[in-house]
């Protein structure tokens, strides 16, 4: 598969999807920024700061490490042509993935209403909590995906899973 093509060209037309990935990913997220500040004013935008800021320590423990592995074995197994393997390690990491995935959902929607009503002593930010965690499971997901087509060496899904 990747042996008949040139090494070079491989790197270079991958390459510029992971150009045009971060490119769509930093202006867009810089746009969204600069749209809700403007819209949700100081208050509510520091609520979402904060959201923002728990849902980023919780995805840091939903990768776990799984996304490198990834990467790493199922690139080696599919460079000594072994699919089978390489399919053993898509499912065992996408099962891991699930599981911690469900563990820190169920986590968030349990504590929830402790960390807004009790910790922070804001009610607003209950809802937002409870509905981040829907995102901590799609971009989780969209991670562990990106890092598969990654390893499959394979750039072009991933601009837009970036978006």
């Amino acid at each position: 598969m990747i042996k008949n093509e040139n090494l070079s060209s491989l790197a270079v037309k991958n390459s510029a999807f992971g150009i045009i990935a971060a490119i769509i990913s930093k202006v867009g997220g810089a746009l969204f920024i600069i749209l809700i500040a403007r819209l949700l004013l100081p208050k509510l935008f520091g609520i979402y700061s904060l959201v923002i800021s728990i849902i980023i320590i919780i995805l840091t423990f939903a990768d776990f490490g799984l996304n490198g592995t990834v990467v790493r074995y199922v690139s080696k197994a599919l460079g000594k042509e072994n699919f089978g393997k390489a399919r053993a390690y898509i499912r065992y990491t996408l099962k891991l993935k699930l599981l911690l995935l469900l563990i820190l959902t169920l986590g968030i929607l349990v504590f929830s209403k402790f960390l807004a009503y009790d910790l922070y002593k804001n009610p607003l930010l209950f809802y937002p909590l409870l509905f981040s965690s829907f995102y901590i499971i799609i971009e989780s997901l969209r991670a562990f995906f990106g890092n598969l087509f990654l390893a499959i060496k394979n750039l072009r899904p991933i601009p837009p899973l970036e978006f």
